[in-house]
């Protein structure tokens, strides 16, 4: 071989060298961005999560207390003379003091509960729309209070104890894979 055929043929072997480096490099570049990607993703998932946590179980705490005396209140629904639907309210509503509204836009970094916080606080709001709706309804002014007797009343809370049971179990299955989430950054 001559010395212009042995220059092509390094030249060659260079080139394809030279663009295997560059695909090499480019494979390690992506897989280093997607490590930190990941890293950084996970930690504001962290971060989404340690805000949660108290939101999550003051709305545990609220949903349970409002769960119990709703069915406590249905099972004397039956007995009793008629009361006015705005005394039977109060009881029954959340009144949550922390909200998540500021941490809504940032749920996605979650993962595995994001839908069922964002469900679980869309359920909340339209318990609370409704119990104010009612509450309108029944305290209008120069109109007689609103009454309801026994089978008004089991209907009015077997209502609100079927949104406060499925609350319940969209606040479990959130809690369950937040303090997963907890629990891995704590680690």
């Amino acid at each position: 071989m001559t010395a212009e055929a042995w220059a092509a043929w390094v030249q060659a072997v260079g080139s394809i060298l030279a663009i295997g480096a560059g695909f090499l490099t480019m494979y390690l570049q992506n897989r280093h961005a997607d490590r930190v990607q990941k890293a950084e993703r996970s930690r504001q998932a962290e971060v989404v999560a340690y805000r949660l946590s108290g939101w999550l179980s003051e709305a545990g705490v609220r949903i349970s207390r409002a769960f119990g005396a709703c069915q406590a209140a249905q099972a004397k629904a039956a007995s009793g003379p008629p009361r006015n639907i705005a005394d039977l309210i109060p009881e029954l509503r959340l009144n949550m003091v922390t909200n998540i509204e500021a941490v809504l836009p940032d749920l996605h970094h979650l993962e595995s509960c994001s839908g069922d916080v964002a469900q679980l606080n869309h359920f909340m709001h339209t318990y609370e729309a409704w119990l104010s709706r009612l509450f309108a309804e029944a305290t209008r002014p120069g109109e007689e209070p609103h009454m309801v007797a026994g089978p008004g009343r089991r209907e009015f809370y077997s209502r609100a104890e079927v949104q406060l049971n499925a609350m319940s179990t969209l606040h479990a299955n959130a809690e369950r894979h937040l303090s997963a989430v907890v629990k891995v950054a704590i680690r």
